[in-house]
Order: structure tokens, then sequence, then C-alpha cells
């Protein structure tokens, strides 16, 4: 496997076998796209013998012309059928690969992706994919035509007479080695494009997405430099990939030509010598051009083969990675489990990191009970959700739902059990009614209820456009508290046992918290609840509260306790109060 790897063909043949289903239109096109591309060269040919004919003293039959005619129409007929077929093609690639990435993505989210740039991720789902469409729906078709009609041009050119064909044949080999020599140097250049290309997206959206920072802190005139440097190197990469290109293609110009002069003094001197005849003298001439058509098509479209082979490798990547959660042998649960949640002897790191972010942790939620967990940043209050959630999977331990392994439940089914509300609440750039339900079927009444239960009912109400209202992107026209309140009524509707509460009022003002406070305690009646957090009053709504210090449980009990014993609950408390 590793020699087929290196290979530049490799990541295109292989990606092949996730468009399977759309083969037998590929072959529909090919044969639709060679009668396209042969009826010109057979229309030309037929041309340039009438014309030695009727040089030679012949006249005009009208069998010609009609059969020339005919030709014309279904050269028409077929460039239809080729730009439809193609272009159908083309787009249902398109769609299919940017919903497989999607669904690999969904697949490695969060926990793999969480080392990569959305900038790089855009520019693989969206002109990577391009390239890659382009490819299998223009370029698959044309690259078996240019060996297909060169071969039985050559076989033509070998019956007018054998010197012909010898004549071509040498010019031909080194039209087609020409890209080998520049493979290595194409693959290195393409690769390098891609990786810019990406590069700039990345900053790019980093600029967009954290404009509000950029400005707030004066770090415009740093960013707008480093949008410089990534822009000068992307324009580096591509004009050392477009000089390579130049080159290549200009060498190809240079022995297509000589091929056709080659043709050219053959073909004379078997006329004059009594070897042919004028008429398949001017075929012969006609047909040397011809038979480079396809090979001219394929190898200017190879000049861009360095970036379809990098954006294979690129997509393949992303389909084949590993999450870093093994699904193997988890199972669907289309059940409730009891809402009793337990770790045992937990101890967890996240990768390249020096130091575990939990070590040997252990603790009980019973069902029903609400715990509070804290502690300084970076004691693993967080993880513990991530890993119940789970995003990733404990390196030791345990961790269970009702008494079931979570390594034996699929994630889906594990996340079906929790609702979360965390202090970074991401809405889509749709209506607050779409961002309330996410895709699911609840009724305008469901949605009104929960949005009442959560305060957020009567704001809405007040907008012009009410539920239909669109936040903006990333939820701009709203402030935090009321993200956050839409957040909950999420939560409501989905009703699911067990909740996870992620730091879900810190950052607010007096009047939000208290809101969201009184939001939250609707929510978590009769639930299991896992409460991260710093804020007083968010804790006095727990039943017990466990500290976490470096990754471990250093201290539990109940508010009353902690207050009264322990110092580092206390130095913890102070610090945010």
């Amino acid at each position: 496997m590793k020699k087929y790897n290196n290979y530049r063909l490799f990541y295109v043949v292989k990606l092949l076998t996730y468009v399977k289903e759309f083969i037998w239109e590929m072959v529909l096109y090919l044969i639709c796209g060679g009668i396209y591309r042969i009826i010109p060269i057979v229309s030309a040919a037929l041309t340039a013998y009438m014309i030695g004919h009727v040089g030679s003293g012949g006249t005009i039959e009208a069998g010609f012309i009609i059969l020339i005619a005919v030709i014309a129409a279904l050269r028409g007929i077929f460039s239809y059928l080729d730009c439809m077929i193609s272009h159908d093609i083309a787009y249902r690639i398109l769609s299919k690969f940017r919903v497989l990435l999607f669904e690999a993505i969904e697949r490695l989210s969060p926990s793999n992706l969480s080392t990569k740039r959305t900038g790089k991720l855009i520019s693989t789902t969206m002109n990577d994919v391009e390239l890659l469409e382009w490819f299998y729906a223009h370029v698959v078709g044309v690259f078996l035509l240019s060996i297909i009609i060169p071969i039985g041009t050559i076989a033509f050119l070998w019956n007018i007479h054998p010197f012909i064909a010898v004549a071509v044949i040498p010019w031909v080999c080194i039209v087609i080695f020409i890209p080998q020599i520049f493979k290595k140097k194409a693959d290195i250049q393409g690769n390098e494009v891609r990786d810019k290309h990406s590069d700039i997206k990345a900053v790019s959206v980093d600029g967009i997405q954290g404009l509000k920072d950029i400005i707030a802190f004066n770090w415009k005139d740093s960013y707008i430099n480093k949008f410089k440097v990534t822009a000068s190197e992307y324009e580096d990469a591509n004009i050392r990939y477009s000089k390579r290109k130049g080159t290549e293609v200009f060498f190809i110009r240079i022995f297509i030509a000589m091929s056709m002069l080659s043709v050219l003094v053959t073909s004379a001197a078997l006329f004059s010598n009594g070897l042919i005849t004028i008429e398949w003298y001017m075929v012969a001439v006609i047909l040397s051009g011809a038979i480079f058509a396809p090979i001219s098509e394929i190898m200017s479209m190879s000049s861009q083969f360095g970036l379809i082979f990098s954006s294979a490798k690129r997509v393949d990547d992303i389909l084949k990675e590993k999450s870093y959660v093994n699904e193997e042998n988890a199972k669907s649960y289309n059940i409730i489990l009891e809402p009793v949640v337990q770790f045992e002897n937990v101890t967890f790191r996240y990768p390249g990191q020096d130091k575990n972010a939990l070590n040997n942790v252990s603790f009980t939620v019973k069902a029903g009970e609400k715990i509070a967990i804290i502690g300084s940043s970076g004691a693993g209050k967080t993880t513990c959700g991530k890993l119940l959630m789970k995003f990733w999977q404990p390196d030791e331990g345990r961790i269970s739902i009702g008494g079931v392994d979570l390594q034996d439940i699929d994630g889906e089914s594990v996340r079906r059990q929790i609702s979360t509300v965390s202090q970074d609440v991401y809405l889509l750039r749709r209506s607050i009614k779409d961002n309330i339900k996410l895709g699911h079927n609840y009724s305008d009444q469901e949605i009104f209820t929960a949005a009442n239960k959560a305060s957020i009912h009567e704001l809405i109400s007040s907008l012009p456009d009410g539920y239909d209202t669109k936040v903006g992107e990333r939820g701009t026209k709203l402030s935090g508290g009321e993200k956050q309140r839409i957040s909950i009524a999420r939560a409501l509707l989905k009703d699911a046992s067990i909740l996870i509460l992620d730091e879900s009022s810190s950052n607010l003002d007096s009047i939000n918290e208290k809101i969201v406070n009184e939001s939250l305690i609707t929510l978590m009646e009769d639930k299991t609840t896992i409460v991260i957090a710093h804020n007083l009053s968010t804790i006095k709504l727990c039943d017990r509260i466990l500290v976490l210090e470096n990754g471990s449980v250093a201290e539990e009990g109940t508010l009353k306790e902690l207050m009264n014993s322990s110092k580092s609950f206390k130095q913890i408390i102070n610090k945010v109060s």
C-alpha cells in the first residue's frame, strides 16, 4: 500500500469508489463525448478528401455533401448531450462529495477537528471538491478519449501509408512524456498552492469572525500585515506553479508543431513519388493535426494535475480519518436510560498535551440530583462534560449512564439522553424559530411554551417579525442573555433527562443573570443536572458541589459544608465574586 500512496493517481482512483453509482452515466458521457470529439475529425478528413478530389479533377458528389450535413447535425446533437450529461454528473458528484465530507466532519467532531483550522476545512469542502468534480466529470472522459482517438487515428494513417504513422508516433510519445518530466515539481507546487490557499482562507475567516476583537484591541495593523504575508506567500506559490505550467505547455506546443511538420514533409515526399494520391495527402495533413486535439486538451488539463492530486489527497485524508472516539462496538439505544451518571477512575489527556486533563476522577450523580463542578481554569470541569457527551473518550476508567458504559453506546444515542446549555451559544443565520427547534418538528405552541418558560417569549413577540426574525451571523442581533435564553428554550424542547450547564450564566449582567437563573430553575426540574459554574448564584441551585484541582476531585460536599470547611472553595468563589 505504501508504494501506491506515492503514485500521483492513487487518491483520485481511490475516491472513485465514493461515486461509483455514477459509473454508467459516466460511461454514457464517455460515449457521447467520444462521438462529439470524433465527428470534427471525421468531418475535417472528409472535407480534405473532397478538396483533394476536386483538386485532382474530380467532381463534388451529392453523397459527400449529404454526409457532411448529417455529420454537422450529429455534432450539434452530441454537443448538447455531452454538455448536458457532463454537467449533470458534475453537480451530482459535487453534491455527493460535500455531503460525504460533512458526514465525515460530523463523525470526527469535535475531538479531531479541535486541532484543525476552520478556513482549511472550508477550503477542502468548497475549492478542493470543485477541482475533483471538474476532474471526474470532465477530465476522466477526455483522458480516455486522448488514448482511443490517437490510436484510432494512427491506425488510419498507417492504412494510408505506414511511413506517415511512423512520422507521427515519436512525437506523440514525446508529447505524452513531457508531463512526466515535470511530474514531481507539479505535485510539490500543486500541494503548495492548495496549502497556501487554505492558509489565506483561514486567515480571512479569523479576520471576519474576530473583527470585533481585532478592532477593540488595536490589532488591525498587525492583522493586516499577517494577511499581507499570507497573501504574498499564496501569490508566490501561484507564480511558481504558473511558470512551470507555462514551460510545460510551451514544450507541448513545440513538439505538436514538429509532428505536423514531419507529417507534411513525409506526405509530400510520398505524394511526389506517387505512393499516395492527392486526396490522401490532404487527409494525412489534416489528421496529423487532429490526432493531437484530444492529447493537447488533456495535456493542457495535465498542467492542473498537481492541484487535482493534492486536492484528492486532502479530501481522502478527511474521509478516511479515524475519530479519537472508538465506536466499533457501540450500539444504538432508542430507549431512555436511567438518568444516573457515574465516573469511575477516569483519566484523560488531550492529544499533544503534556499533562492529564483528568486524573483518576470518580463521582456519581443520582437520578434527579443536581451537582456543581467548580475549579480554577484548566482544572478539568468542561472536560467532564465533553467526556459525558462522548465528544472524547477516557484513556482509562469508565463513564456510564444508567449503568451502561458509554463505550457500548453510540455517540448519537448518548447525546439523545442529554441536553446542554453552554456559555458560548451558537446561533445559525436563520429565524429565531428555526434556531429554537433546530430542524425538529415541534409545533408552534410547543415552541411558544418553551420560550415562555425560558423567559424569552415576550421579547421575541415584541420584535417586528416575531419568531421569524433573522438573528444575523452567529446571532449578532441578540444580546448574550437573549442567546442564553434561546439555548434554554432549545433544552426545554428536547426535554432530555440529563442536563449539562456549562458556565451558562457567566459574563452576564446582574439583570440577565437573574432572568437566566430563573429560567434554569424551570429547566432543571426533575432532571439529573451537572452544573459547570463559578457564579455563586448558580452554584446555590445545586444539591452538591465537586471541587476539581489539577484534574482531580479535591473536595465535595454541600454549599454549607464547603463554605464552613474548605479554603480552596472559598478562594475559587472569591476570585469570581
